[in-house]
């Protein structure tokens, strides 16, 4: 109870001094993209083919085969059954992979790894730290950062059982995702990352491939949503900005409470 308290007297903290910081140094938001398709038509065909492509045929991929060589009966037969039957599970804004729900994917949370990662284009334009980069200043004296809710999760976040990543391309992601696999062998590892659709979706196979369980939540405003906008997104070309829409966020921080309320309690 202590601790949950502890959480909300510090979120609160944080929600004021940014109201402030936005009055007086407003940071660009998003425009709205209500009438936006989160994938465009035609861009769902050979989707799935298309992102194992990317992830093991580009620059770096070898590392992904070699991991799937070094398990080719668990990586191979996780991949393949992904690749048949559903790969995530969607209930509006959160895609589900390896869990059915918000309530099963806070009960598996003992004895586990998390990664918590946020993409780089939910960083505001006028990051100090820019954009299409894995460094975050968190300077919380900045007008910038107090508004930023990459800082806000720095600020609430600390555990020494989860990670807060940037995610510029997808395979800073899935090295992430590996890096911590060898680091904690024994551990299970989850994810709870910030995403467009197009990305969720292409890359779902490989989640289930390395028997990792997380949960994706939709991001909106200038996500991608083709081909082409996803891969220069991936050279870091996105002028336009993504955030939580609705409840997300609410969700989000409160997937982060839980987390730190379940670490206290074990």
């Amino acid at each position: 109870m202590k601790q949950e308290i502890c959480w909300k007297e510090s979120e609160a903290c944080w929600d004021k001094q940014a109201v402030i910081a936005k009055k007086t140094c407003p940071i660009q938001e998003h425009a709205s993209t209500s009438k936006v398709l989160f994938i465009v038509p035609g861009e769902q065909r050979f989707l799935r083919l298309r992102g194992a492509t990317w992830l093991f045929f580009r620059k770096g991929g070898f590392r992904f085969i070699r991991h799937f060589l070094f398990h080719p009966f668990s990586c191979l037969f996780r991949y393949l059954r992904a690749f048949v039957k559903k790969s995530c599970e969607q209930q509006d804004d959160y895609f589900f992979y390896g869990t059915t729900s918000v309530k099963h994917f806070i009960n598996l949370f003992e004895d586990s790894i998390l990664l918590v990662g946020f993409s780089y284009c939910q960083k505001p334009l006028e990051c100090p730290s820019k954009r299409f980069t894995s460094d975050c200043a968190a300077d919380f004296s900045s007008l910038i950062c107090q508004q930023c809710i990459i800082g806000k999760a720095k600020y609430l976040f600390k555990s020494d059982r989860a990670f807060i990543t940037i995610i510029p391309t997808v395979k800073d992601i899935a090295n992430t995702l590996l890096d911590l696999k060898g680091r904690f062998p024994s551990r299970r590892i989850l994810f709870l990352i910030a995403t467009c659709e197009l990305a969720m979706r292409m890359f779902a196979e490989f989640a289930a491939a390395l028997g990792v369980q997380g949960i994706g939540i939709r991001l909106h405003g200038r996500f991608c949503n083709t081909q082409t906008a996803f891969k220069l997104s991936e050279r870091g070309i996105k002028p336009g900005r993504t955030s939580f829409e609705g409840d997300a966020e609410t969700q989000f921080f409160s997937l982060l409470q839980e987390w730190i309320l379940t670490k206290f309690q074990t």
